[in-house]
């Protein structure tokens, strides 16, 4: 991140800088590849004390931010995971405890113990919004959301869920009639199944998730009925900010990496940083990175400030870094060698958290689709 920092953001970002080397270091990253969860729950607790889970929570609900806007300070989090490969539903976490925040102080409704059990690390939560072909574009969601009576019935498929064998809630995004609507679903409702998928990253954890005939209070409903368009347009586009932020940070440790290999390892009594093919390479990489930062911090701040062109700007960083951040990795690979493909290498962890979050949330390719759309409905508009 190129944002320029308060002396408190400052500190919380070393602070959580130090704590991932703490807890999460390469050889405990390695050690969770066969764990269930992905990450030790007393981990969790460590960062949810740091502030890691509350950065988007009105101070009324346990929450509170260290600079202006708590989705700067949740960026700063989330490029430290990326830099660090780090474990941990940092993005659907955050994004379910700001919005259940909002809606219970807009209207009331909801339940503040939830909130304060997130924010506090005790409890987890989680957002099912993806689904499976043929609804897995970006913004098509056909989910089935039913009103009966004083009950809401949910029936449909949710794929990919992550952390969702382990959330205590579930927040679901579907359709009541021709809108969007959302409801909270405690885990444990009857007609409600999770089965896991395999994931490129080590330490993240996804699931299907399965709602046959499943039934909760219409007080579960968060907003309105039928009206969460714009609540589900913020949602995604502060988890695609810290999906930026960390796929950016995942970049650079990539990048230092191989820079620092390619003036350490000789070729033919040269290091091999002195041969100009590789200066035109890292040329490249470093173009690449530089401008992820900036557009992954555009991004954050019109997010973050209300601005009516965040949503082109999300889109804009979530397609840049996630093209150029997979020509910038495989760059790095490829420099290193044979060694760069091995597993023993630390290399692929990087490279696996951004393939993962450049699939998340929408794919290069569905973000230009999405700017493409913002441009047609701006040139219609004038």
């Amino acid at each position: 991140m190129l944002l320029a920092l308060s002396s408190d953001q400052e500190l919380f970002t070393e602070t959580t800088a130090k704590l991932l080397d703490e807890l999460v270091p390469v050889g405990e990253l390695r050690r969770l590849r066969e764990d269930p969860v992905g990450f030790d729950r007393r981990y969790w607790d460590r960062g949810a004390e740091l502030g890691w889970t509350s950065l988007l929570v009105g101070e009324d609900h346990g929450g509170g931010s260290i600079g202006e806007h708590g989705l700067v300070d949740l960026a700063l989090v989330a490029y430290e995971f990326g830099r660090h490969a780090a474990p941990g539903p940092l993005a659907v976490a955050n994004v379910v405890a700001a919005t259940l925040s909002a809606t219970l102080s807009a209207t009331g409704q909801g339940d503040a113990g939830v909130i304060e059990d997130l924010v506090a690390g005790t409890s987890l939560a989680t957002w099912c919004l993806a689904e499976p072909v043929p609804s897995d574009r970006l913004g098509c969601i056909t989910f089935d959301i039913a009103l009966e009576g004083d009950e809401i019935v949910l029936n449909g498929i949710k794929r990919p869920v992550e952390s969702a064998a382990d959330a205590d809630h579930l927040l679901v995004t579907g359709r009541a009639g021709s809108g969007l609507t959302q409801v909270l679903v405690p885990a444990g409702t009857p007609g409600v199944s999770v089965s896991p998928l395999e994931s490129i990253d080590i330490t993240r954890r996804f699931s299907t998730v399965r709602f046959e005939d499943a039934r909760v209070p219409v007080g579960a409903v968060v907003g309105g009925i039928g009206d969460a368009a714009d609540q589900v347009e913020l949602q995604l586009q502060r988890a695609l900010v810290i999906g930026s932020a960390e796929s950016v940070g995942a970049m650079q440790t990539a990048f230092d990496m191989t820079l620092e290999w390619a003036f350490d390892r000789y070729s033919f009594g040269r290091p091999l940083a002195s041969y100009q093919e590789l200066k035109h390479r890292f040329a490249d990489m470093k173009t690449w990175l530089e401008a992820s930062h900036a557009i992954s911090d555009a991004a954050t701040g019109a997010v973050a400030g209300g601005s009516p062109d965040a949503r082109e700007l999300v889109s804009a960083a979530a397609s840049f870094i996630g093209e150029y951040g997979s020509e910038l990795l495989q760059d790095c690979v490829q420099i290193h060698g044979g060694i760069g493909v091995t597993f023993e290498h630390d290399l692929h962890l990087y490279l696996r958290r951004h393939t993962l979050d450049r699939a998340l949330d929408g794919t290069p390719s569905d973000h230009r689709q999405r700017l493409a759309a913002i441009a047609e409905q701006q040139g219609g508009g004038a």
